[in-house]
């Protein structure tokens, strides 16, 4: 097994745990739909808890986003951030992503869905990304983005 398609299975079976059974019944007619641009995810109601859905993907030094990683790798920060911000907004399939961080040494860019998520939203959203990136061109490997927060810091939000 290849480290892409090793990543690619964890990354899918952490997401299939998440959504239990009965959420891939539900969104299975939903991932044929392109993914939601950031104008058109409903607002989020104040009171409902807001989740970021984000993915760390690794893209080919041909995709600008590729070479804002290595940017990022040679050290040169800032125009590996305003790289990414220009890419992010020229490329159509990538239209509803923002640039979150790179990490270490620019091996990977998180990027993150960048209007705010009801719980339920996040679900269908998460699948049509995932989904959306794996085939799209430049991209080497994509997988969902888990944040780990200490249990004092964490929202009582089921996932």
């Amino acid at each position: 097994m290849t480290p892409k398609t090793q990543r690619t299975a964890i990354a899918m079976a952490c997401v299939t745990l998440m959504m239990g059974a009965a959420w891939l019944g539900a969104c299975a007619p939903a991932a044929s739909q392109a993914p939601p641009g950031a104008g058109e995810v409903e607002q989020v109601q104040a009171d409902a808890p807001v989740l970021r859905v984000s993915f760390i993907a690794s893209f080919r030094s041909s995709h600008a986003l590729g070479q804002a990683q290595a940017l990022e790798g040679a050290g040169r920060h800032d125009e590996a951030q305003a790289l990414a911000a220009v890419a992010l907004r020229e490329d159509a399939a990538l239209h509803g992503l923002c640039f979150d961080r790179f990490t270490l040494g620019g091996a990977e860019i998180v990027l993150s869905v960048c209007a705010p998520l009801s719980l339920e939203d996040s679900f269908v959203t998460q699948r049509r990304w995932l989904q959306h990136l794996g085939t799209t061109p430049g991209i080497i490997y994509v997988e969902r983005n888990m944040v780990a927060r200490h249990e004092d810091e964490a929202e009582a939000v089921p996932l």
